[in-house]
């Protein structure tokens, strides 16, 4: 099966998606045992896992995330909305697609969570921006995330895969129109 945003098939090795995320493979080894990463990766019938390049990516978000201090279990309900973010920074700088905004913000405060009534009160609450100075400092605890930073961090491995995926884009526009 392969993923839904750069259709690419379960190959990686776990050592190559840590080298990808920046973790050790012990690292990954243990957030897989945590339950940090479940639902992604594959488990091969060998009893190996195999990763996607959208799971590199996640697990890029990861790690770049944790790295600024913040607790690991709870990234993935947002790892997802900012890997897609990075992914359209990336096609962007590369000159494949319109600019997405640079920013994502999340909060669980209640101010913030009005605005975004049918979500959870536990529950982060996300949204995309472009400027910085649009953050109000009237909502505490908020997390924000440059997702043109990340962009410009991911290694160069991913380069030929955004390269593929503004192919296969290309390729549906036309089959499209």
């Amino acid at each position: 099966m392969t993923d839904p945003v750069f259709n690419t098939a379960p190959e990686l090795s776990p050592s190559q998606i840590a080298k990808f995320a920046g973790v050790s493979p012990d690292t990954l080894r243990d957030w897989r045992h945590r339950g940090y990463i479940d639902g992604l990766g594959t488990l091969q019938e060998n009893g190996r896992w195999k990763y996607d390049w959208l799971d590199a990516l996640i697990l890029f978000v990861y790690s770049e995330v944790s790295k600024c201090g913040l607790d690991i279990s709870s990234v993935r309900e947002w790892a997802d909305p900012i890997a897609k973010h990075v992914t359209f920074r990336k096609l962007n700088q590369l000159g494949y697609a319109p600019q997405m905004e640079r920013y994502f913000r999340f909060s669980k405060h209640a101010e913030f969570r009005t605005r975004h009534p049918s979500n959870p009160q536990d529950r982060w609450v996300g949204q995309p921006f472009e400027n910085i100075e649009t953050v109000s400092p009237k909502v505490p605890a908020i997390i924000v995330v440059d997702c043109e930073d990340l962009a410009n961090r991911l290694p160069e491995a991913f380069d030929e895969v955004f390269r593929l995926l503004h192919e296969d884009l290309l390729r549906e526009q036309r089959e499209q129109g």
